[in-house]
């Protein structure tokens, strides 16, 4: 009988646990960072918002909570010497991102828990970790109102076909993808 119970109990935590993660804000909107259409028609840049899933490259994206992030179009990037011994660079082409998060939200978020992770041409591309050429994973804390920028890298087998997913690893946000 207590077996019973303590599966009933293990189920019902597994349940309610598993709603909670499928709770999460789901719900953002994609703010559109285009300049070269707003600068031809105005003296300033400006932005302009809509609800969708998947935002490209230069654009943000903002959860209802506050919390938003922008992945920049990809540039190439040049490894630090010695880095080529550890990169296959014969797989694909290396390319980093500027990275920037804005803590709108009321609370503090922990940066080790961003990921990333890139599909490229029907493969996960690699990601790169090189510090001499800026390229690390943050281990901050942002505080609310604050805003962090860092770059990530990837070997990329396809520069025309790529998907960056971005992740604050918590119940609150979904995972994201950026697309070129």
């Amino acid at each position: 009988m207590k077996t019973r119970r303590i599966g009933a109990s293990i189920a019902a935590l597994t349940l309610a646990l598993t709603m909670t993660a499928c709770s999460s804000s789901d719900n953002g909107e994609i703010v559109k960072n285009d300049t070269t259409t707003a600068a031809a028609t105005t003296p300033a840049a400006e932005a302009t918002t809509e609800t969708a899933t998947n935002p490209k490259f230069g654009d943000s994206y903002q959860w209802d909570d506050g919390l938003a992030v922008t992945i920049s179009a990809p540039t190439p990037l040049t490894l630090s010497d010695g880095m080529d011994q550890i990169y296959d660079l014969s797989t694909g082409t290396p390319l980093a991102f500027d990275v920037t998060v804005v803590n709108g939200t009321e609370k503090d978020l922990d940066s080790i828990g961003f990921t990333s992770q890139m599909l490229s041409g029907s493969q996960q591309a690699e990601q790169i970790f090189d510090t001499a050429a800026g390229i690390d994973m943050p281990t901050v804390t942002v505080s609310a109102g604050n805003t962090l920028t860092y770059k990530i890298a990837f070997l990329v087998p396809d520069e025309n076909d790529i998907q960056l997913s971005w992740d604050a690893l918590d119940f609150d946000h979904d995972q994201i993808q950026f697309t070129n």
